[in-house]
C-alpha cells in the first residue's frame, strides 16, 4: 500500500501595492473574486479581505489592526502613530518632572522612573532623555556592598577623622590590619576608596 503525501502549498506574500492593485481590479474593473484568486494565487478569504479593506478605506475608515492600502490612509496611520508617540513622550516628561529634582543626573532619574512607572520601557526613557542605553545600564548596576565592606568603610572614615586626614593608603592598611577586619595583602578593595 503506497501512501500519498500531499505537499503543503507555499504561502504567497503580497506587498501593500499588490493588494491595492488587486482590490482596485475587483472594485473598479469588476473582476470577480475567483478571477483574482486565479491571477494572484492568493486564497479566497485573503482576496475578500483586501476588497473589504479597500472599500472601507475609500469610504474614509482607517484600518486599526492592519496596514492601510491607500496612500491617504497610510498617511493618516503615520500621523496617528506620531501623535501617539508625542503624547506618550509628553506624559513621560510630566511624570519625570514630578518625580525628580532639577540638577539630578539622568541615570538617577531613569532609575526612579523605572521604580515608579512600570509602564514605560527603559528604551523609551533613554531615547527621550537622549541617554545611551549602554551608559544607563552601566550606571544602574547594583553595586551592593557586603557588611564587612561597609564596616571597613566606616572604620576608614572614623580613622581618617581621628588622625586629621593624614594617613595615606599604606598607613590606613596597617591600621586596618591591626583591627579584626581583614584586607587583601597587596591592596585594599579599590571600589571602597571613591566613596570615602
Amino acid at each position: 500500500m503506497t501512501q500519498i503525501i500531499k505537499s503543503r502549498k507555499e504561502r504567497a506574500n503580497f506587498t501593500i501595492e499588490q493588494k491595492l492593485d488587486y482590490a482596485k481590479l475587483m472594485v473598479n474593473e469588476n473582476y470577480s473574486n475567483k478571477k483574482i484568486v486565479a491571477i494572484s494565487g492568493a486564497g479566497p478569504s485573503a482576496v475578500t479581505r483586501w476588497k473589504k479593506q479597500y472599500l472601507a478605506e475609500i469610504s474614509g475608515q482607517t484600518p486599526k489592526s492592519s496596514k492601510a492600502m491607500t496612500p491617504e490612509q497610510q498617511e493618516i496611520q503615520s500621523l496617528k502613530k506620531q501623535l501617539w508617540r508625542s503624547q506618550r513622550d509628553n506624559e513621560i516628561l510630566k511624570k519625570s518632572n514630578s518625580l525628580v529634582r532639577s540638577g539630578q543626573s539622568k541615570h538617577i532619574m531613569i532609575a526612579k522612573m523605572n521604580r515608579a512607572c512600570k509602564q514605560y520601557k527603559t528604551k523609551e526613557l533613554c531615547q527621550l532623555l537622549k541617554l545611551p542605553r549602554s551608559s544607563y545600564y552601566y550606571q544602574v548596576k547594583d553595586k551592593s556592598l557586603n557588611d564587612n565592606t561597609n564596616a571597613m568603610i566606616k572604620f576608614i572614615k572614623q580613622t581618617a577623622i581621628e588622625v586629621g586626614h593624614t594617613y595615606g593608603k599604606r598607613r590606613m592598611r596597617v591600621s586596618l590590619n591591626s583591627r579584626p577586619l581583614k584586607t587583601t595583602p597587596n591592596k585594599p578593595n579599590p571600589s571602597i576608596f571613591p566613596t570615602i
